[in-house]
């Protein structure tokens, strides 16, 4: 008994079968997020000194580092 014939038809199933998977869509486009607050605007701090700011803005992107929330963080420095 022959063995290719199988691996032979499972490729052929694999490939024809990729090439009728339907295809996106190009007119429509993908949702853009809504805009968030950027910088220490962000931070909600009320009026605070120079250091205060600083320190304020390093240990909120220390948390969004740890959090992984890539999102907020580019916007703590947009």
């Amino acid at each position: 008994m022959h063995t290719w014939p199988i691996p032979l038809l499972l490729s052929l199933a694999l490939l024809f079968g990729g090439c009728r998977a339907p295809a996106a869509d190009p007119t429509t486009a993908a949702p853009t997020p809504a805009p968030t607050a950027g910088g220490s605007c962000s931070l909600g701090l009320e009026a605070a000194g120079d250091e205060e700011a600083i320190r304020a803005v390093l240990t909120a992107e220390g948390e969004l580092v740890v959090a992984q929330d890539i999102t907020r963080l580019m916007a703590l420095w947009a």
